[in-house]
């Protein structure tokens, strides 16, 4: 039940040390090199299938040659049958990679590789108070986040404060064809000057930097010497 009690909740966090260079991450992601890859890592389940997304890029393949030759979906982990059939409706089959089970290690490169990370939440009225692990991981890999579920709740709060990335409805296609749009230019764009150092920027960056576990640790320490100092 709810208290009239503070209460301040103390989310998950990422280790900034999961994700420094790994020596073999040049040649394990050098396949997406040039490519704008849409990279989803752990279970992609049916009431998280983000049915709109799927449609954007089937529309978009169709208007622009480039864009079709270029994108890459990369899928690491288990895959309902509902997001390949959506991908494969779309005219998508071509671009797809479903990877299957991928070591963690492996999996902090291919997210470090990515164009854009996707994040969708569960198609329920929970998801507006979920702040899910993943998004740790995303943020600490450092590329841009496209998540879908409620715009008002948890996850679009931090995406806000952290300055890293975008939520839409799962309905929203305009905003979706919107931040797919701004993605893709944002692609264009590094392949025209030197490329981002990605895989540092969420590790350095302060707004995200409140996120990992040592900041977290650290205001668990806090809240509990105010409570004993209360005493």
């Amino acid at each position: 039940g709810r208290t009239s009690t503070p209460v301040e909740i103390i989310t998950n966090g990422f280790d900034p040390d999961d994700f420094k260079p790994n020596p073999n991450g040049e040649e394990e992601t050098l396949e997406d090199k040039g490519k704008f890859t849409l990279t989803h890592t752990g279970i992609f389940v049916d009431n998280g299938n983000p049915n709109k997304l799927w449609d954007v890029l089937g529309e978009l393949s169709e208007e622009d040659k480039t864009f079709k030759k270029d994108l890459r979906i990369r899928l690491l982990g288990q895959v309902d049958k509902s997001v390949s059939d959506g991908i494969k409706e779309a005219g998508l089959n071509d671009n797809c990679i479903c990877m299957g089970y991928v070591a963690h290690n492996q999996v902090t490169q291919w997210q470090q590789s990515a164009s854009v990370l996707l994040l969708p939440l569960r198609k329920e009225p929970e998801a507006a108070a979920i702040l899910t692990g993943k998004f740790f991981e995303y943020l600490a890999a450092g590329p841009r986040i496209l998540a879908f579920g409620p715009t008002n709740g948890d996850l679009a709060k931090a995406l806000e404060e952290t300055g890293s990335g975008t939520i839409c409805d799962w309905e929203q296609k305009q905003a979706i064809r919107d931040a797919i749009d701004a993605a893709w230019a944002n692609h264009l764009a590094q392949l025209q000057g030197p490329a981002a150092a990605k895989a540092a920027d969420a590790a350095t960056n302060t707004a995200a930097l409140k996120y990992s576990r040592k900041e977290l640790t650290g205001k668990l320490s806090g809240l509990l010497n105010d409570i004993i100092n209360k005493k």
